[in-house]
C-alpha cells in the first residue's frame, strides 16, 4: 500500500476520528459491564435502517444478525437470566422486591482492555478495532457463596461513520478462557473435544472447557450458526484477523457473518496482509 498524503485539515479530522472511536469502544465496555445494554444499542450502534439490517453481534458459536435479533439476545435474554438469578435472593428474603431495580444482585462483571489496535480506513468511512480483555466475573448465590472466574477474551469491531458520527456496526465478543478463583487450577478437568450441532457451514467445532462459566445456553442460538471462535484454535488466525491498514472495507474480510472471520484457512479467500 502506497503512502497516503493528507491535508492539514484531513489530518486533524483523522486525529479526532481516532479519539472518537476509542471513546465509542470505551462506552461499549462500560455499558457491557453494567448491564446497560439497551442504552448501548440505542446510543452506540448504527441507526440508519440499511445499516441496522446488516449489523451483527458475534459470539463463539455464531452471529446474531439485524438489530432485532441482536436486541433479543443481548438485552431480552440477559434480562430473563438476571430475573432467574434474582429469584433465589427474593425467596430467601421476602422483603426484597422482585423487580428491575434489584436486577444484577450478586453479579460482578468487570473487564480491563489490553493492547487495543485501531485502524481507520483511508477513505474515512469505516474503522477496525481489536483488543484483548481480562477481567473477573462472579455470580453470587443467596447462601453467600459465589462462582468467581477470571475471564479472558478477544473483542473485534467494525465501526462506521454514519452521518458524521462513529457507530458500532459489527461486534464480536469472544470467550477465550476462564480461570476459577481461589482453587487449584490443576485440580480441574482438562478440556475435551466434542462437536456441537450442525450449522450453516457444517458441524460446529466446539471444545467444551469445564472450567469456563459461559455455557452454550448463555450463548443462545445465533442467527448464523458457525464456529466464530474456538479457544483451542482461535489464536492461529490472530494475525490475519487483526486490523491492518486498509483503503476501504472489504465485506469478505469484515467482522460480520459475510466475512471469513473464524473460518479455517481452506475456507477463506486468499489475501495478503
Amino acid at each position: 500500500m502506497g503512502k497516503q498524503y493528507y491535508t492539514d485539515d484531513e489530518l486533524v479530522e483523522r486525529l479526532w476520528d481516532y479519539e472518537d472511536v476509542k471513546q465509542l469502544m470505551a462506552k461499549h465496555f462500560y455499558c457491557y459491564a453494567g448491564d446497560e445494554r439497551r442504552k448501548e444499542l440505542n446510543d452506540l450502534w448504527v441507526r440508519l435502517p440499511q445499516n441496522r439490517r446488516t449489523a451483527s453481534l458475534g459470539v463463539n458459536t455464531g452471529f446474531y444478525t439485524g438489530m432485532e435479533d441482536i436486541s433479543n439476545y443481548y438485552v431480552v435474554q440477559l434480562s430473563d437470566l438476571r430475573y432467574s438469578q434474582l429469584k433465589p435472593f427474593c425467596d430467601a428474603d421476602p422483603s426484597l422486591d422482585y423487580g428491575k431495580n434489584n436486577l444484577g444482585r450478586g453479579i460482578l462483571n468487570n473487564s480491563a482492555v489490553y493492547s487495543p489496535l485501531l485502524h481507520i480506513a483511508e477513505d474515512g468511512k469505516t474503522a477496525r478495532y481489536m483488543c484483548y480483555i481480562q477481567g473477573a466475573r462472579a455470580v453470587g448465590h443467596a447462601d453467600g457463596s459465589a462462582d468467581c472466574r477470571f475471564m479472558f477474551g478477544l473483542v473485534y469491531a467494525d465501526l462506521m461513520k454514519e452521518q458524521g458520527e462513529w457507530k458500532i456496526w459489527h461486534l464480536i465478543i469472544t470467550n477465550d478462557h476462564a480461570i476459577p478463583a481461589g482453587k487449584d487450577y490443576g485440580d480441574y478437568p482438562e478440556w475435551k473435544d466434542s462437536f456441537g450441532t450442525t450449522g450453516q457451514n457444517g458441524p460446529l467445532r466446539v471444545h467444551h472447557d469445564p472450567n469456563n462459566s459461559y455455557t452454550e445456553e448463555e450463548l443462545g442460538t445465533p442467527t448464523v450458526q458457525r464456529t466464530v471462535y474456538d479457544p483451542f484454535f482461535g489464536w492461529e488466525h490472530l494475525y490475519e484477523d487483526m486490523p491492518h491498514p486498509y483503503y476501504t472495507l472489504n465485506p469478505l474480510h469484515d467482522y460480520g457473518p459475510e466475512g471469513d472471520f473464524g473460518m479455517p484457512y481452506y475456507e477463506r479467500e486468499r489475501r495478503n496482509v
